[in-house]
């Protein structure tokens, strides 16, 4: 029987973090892919870019800022939905892409209700733009 539900890569370096969101996503439906760090991400994403769906993207992580690995990720696979995750107010600003790309941010902690309403929310979105991207 084939695998069903979206494909989501969720990175942290805090590895209870990427357990707890993990399972909650599992147990939503989605196959789930962790890593916890850049370089992790980055290999995951390049032998699966053409699955992966959904990055929930640490912003701090300790061998490079999220949003260069979602760069990374982005060159592999365009349509990539991204959902940063970040324990610090200052990293609002931090990400400058461009606009078109669906992406939320939510500061850790959140709720599960929360982040699950943003999963659904980034992967119920389609590209209007169409290839424009």
């Amino acid at each position: 029987m084939a695998e069903q539900g979206p494909v989501v890569l969720v990175c942290d370096d805090e590895v209870g973090i990427v357990v707890a969101i993990g399972g909650f996503l599992r147990a939503k439906g989605c196959r789930v892919l962790t890593a916890n760090s850049a370089a992790e991400a980055i290999a995951i994403g390049t032998e699966q870019a053409s699955r992966l769906q959904l990055v929930v993207m640490d912003v701090m992580m300790p061998d490079a800022l999220g949003p260069a690995v979602v760069d990374e990720l982005l060159k592999l696979n365009p349509a990539l939905k991204v959902l940063y995750l970040s324990g610090h107010a200052q990293d609002e600003n931090m990400y400058s892409g461009p606009a078109k790309l669906p992406m939320a941010m939510l500061h850790k902690p959140c709720s599960l209700t929360v982040l699950w309403k943003v999963v659904q929310d980034l992967l119920a979105f389609r590209d209007v733009v169409g290839e424009g991207r």
